[in-house]
């Protein structure tokens, strides 16, 4: 492929793996622009994003401005005269001047089949929706969020097994693929950008940390669909009070059982063959991967060895 002058903008792990498909097909960006080093994990150590991780390593000039209106940075972007941009999970908004910037215009790969789905968690809201079949979307960007026009599209099916973790994966690497082929046909002037049908469109909202706590009383159904939508982040969890001592607990993965647990608060916990059951405002879940606080991962059954079903004469239960 003709060497091109492309500036990448971009975050998260999702960003990384497009990030990998360009450098194997030897597009090696002038710039990375990502958000800012910030507090992470347990003990808020300030980190690099996934991306500037990856520039460094590539020893690749890496930007992480505050804010995208930094005159420096504009002024920088002009300079060296990109002929496209590429947008993947960057999480702001590029405004009309940056728009305005490369010669080819700023290209966005967007992890839903839009119009469904604009918005900060596609991946997520394809899952608490229940959908199943999602994709990869690449637009040609305007001044409105993921409202411009599709330039290439491919869908894939969600499997019983995926969660947002293995759905990101997945999407990274079809919209990693589609991507280069698009770039291509691009700058061969090979496609003719598509409308949306802004009609159909829906959109997601940002996902706040205190998402992740379970309520039983719901119906499993959507509990189970959003332990698959939370698994990336926040996780799903719920409070286990064990002879007095509260542990928080991440629920990994859960399956429907087939056994009514109408009458039976929900929260409750029983064993069955083994196995960890709760009880919601219908039926069973079956708990088969969870996380206690402060150990690795575990499957649900290995937790209940030994774990008391009762305390005080009161049945085991997580919090409601």
């Amino acid at each position: 492929m003709t060497k091109r002058r492309i500036v990448f903008f971009g975050t998260p792990n999702f960003a990384v793996t497009i990030l990998e498909f360009l450098q194997n097909t030897d597009i090696r960006p002038l710039l990375i622009i990502t958000a800012p080093d910030k507090a992470r994990g347990r003990g808020k150590k300030i980190l690099p994003t996934p991306v500037k991780t990856w520039a460094l390593i590539h020893n690749i000039e890496v930007a992480a401005p505050e804010v995208l209106n930094d005159q420096l940075l504009t002024n920088k972007l002009v300079k060296i005269k990109p002929e496209l941009f590429i947008v993947a999970a960057y999480g702001k908004i590029l405004k009309k001047n940056y728009l305005q910037i490369p010669s080819e215009g700023v290209l966005n790969i967007h992890p839903s089949l839009l119009p469904k789905y604009r918005g900060a968690a596609p991946i997520q809201g394809a899952l608490l929706h229940g959908e199943k079949e999602t994709g990869v979307t690449i637009i040609l960007m305007d001044e409105q969020m993921d409202h411009g026009p599709i330039l290439a599209q491919e869908k894939i099916n969600i499997l019983e097994e995926d969660d947002s973790v293995t759905l990101s994966h997945k999407l990274a690497g079809l919209g990693g693929k589609l991507l280069i082929e698009t770039i291509s046909s691009w700058f061969e002037r090979k496609i003719t950008p598509l409308q949306q049908n802004h009609k159909e469109a829906t959109f997601t909202k940002s996902i706040d940390k205190s998402e992740g706590k379970i309520d039983w009383q719901k119906e499993a159904e959507a509990i189970v669909r959003y332990v698959k939508a939370y698994k990336l982040w926040p996780i799903s969890w719920s409070v286990l009070n064990i002879n007095g001592k509260k542990i928080r607990i991440k629920i990994l993965k859960a399956k429907l059982a087939d056994d009514n647990s109408k009458g039976i608060k929900a929260g409750t916990l029983i064993k069955k063959n083994g196995d960890m059951y709760v009880a919601t405002k219908d039926v069973f879940l079956r708990l088969d991967e969870l996380q206690p606080e402060g150990r690795k991962a575990m499957p649900g059954r290995d937790f209940m060895r030994g774990l008391p079903l009762s305390s005080a004469d009161k049945p085991l239960a997580f919090d409601t």
